[in-house]
């Protein structure tokens, strides 16, 4: 079973911070997320959803955090991002300067702890320039990362499987994978926020209790179908399709749409 909620995603356990001073400059590496890996929510997140997650953070205005609370120790409003509203523009981000964001190739050793990670791991890299939080960081008090993110999940077994995600800010946390879940939202929160690919409504997502996401192809290009189960439990049926911008053009995707019957929206160009 397939829910929506806006949750904060974090970090697996049992990793930390590694840090370095080289030539005088205070520098972190953070393993933000690891593929197929249980954290202490019993979250699991795939390659291609990490991928897929760091890739929207940095298009979309960055926000580093300490804690998920910005300067003013004001918590991080994440059901309205708005990068200009006052709760987002007392961010840190002027306290760090980001290096790397980087999608590992393979399993290595990272830094001079020797912590090995997983390839296709997201991996982080800043430089502190602030003082106080630089030795927070040598006093073990901030240890981790954790994400602020919207998230589409589903039910496998004993765990919660993460289809979708939206990074909205990455912390420097002192307990990492603690999480904290937020109010229930609905689906097109998502489909507003996903600015890489092009979308077709086929039917009102309130009409759904809960979804889930697949893929299929047409003349050789993947796309992605939402599929939703309806509130008077009909059976799961087809309620979205979605379309990589890269695979699909605006006019291949709005005719694709057309063809189904849906109701198309462009993807957002990234100046948006």
């Amino acid at each position: 079973m397939r829910k929506k909620e806006l949750m904060e995603f974090t970090s697996q356990p049992k990793v930390k911070i590694i840090y370095k001073n080289e030539n005088g400059e205070h520098i972190v590496e953070m393993i933000v997320l690891q593929p197929e890996i249980l954290d202490k929510q019993r979250h699991v997140i795939s390659s291609d959803v990490i991928a897929q997650g760091k890739e929207l953070w940095e298009s979309q205005s960055p926000v580093l955090g300490i804690e998920h609370r910005n300067k003013k120790l004001e918590l991080y409003p994440l059901q309205e991002f708005n990068p200009n509203d006052e709760e987002w523009l007392y961010s840190w981000n002027e306290d760090f300067k980001i290096l790397n964001s980087i999608i590992v190739p393979q399993d290595m050793t990272l830094g001079s702890l020797n912590q090995r990670i997983k390839k296709d791991s997201w991996v982080l890299s800043l430089e502190v320039l602030n003082d106080e939080v630089w030795q927070k960081i040598q006093n073990n008090e901030l240890t981790g990362a954790s994400i602020g993110a919207l998230g589409l999940l589903g039910n496998e077994n004993s765990h919660q499987r993460i289809f979708e995600l939206l990074p909205m800010e990455i912390s420097l946390v002192g307990k990492p994978a603690i999480g904290r879940t937020f109010i229930t939202k609905a689906l097109e929160v998502l489909e507003k926020k996903y600015p890489q690919e092009h979308a077709c409504r086929l039917q009102e997502p309130k009409n759904f209790s809960e979804f889930r996401r697949g893929t299929r192809t047409s003349n050789g290009r993947k796309y992605s179908i939402i599929y939703g189960n309806p509130k008077n439990g009909n059976g799961w049926q087809e309620q979205a399709y979605r379309y990589d911008r890269d695979i699909w053009n605006e006019s291949e995707g709005r005719q694709h749409c057309e063809r189904h019957k849906g109701r198309f929206e462009p993807a957002k160009e990234n100046n948006e």
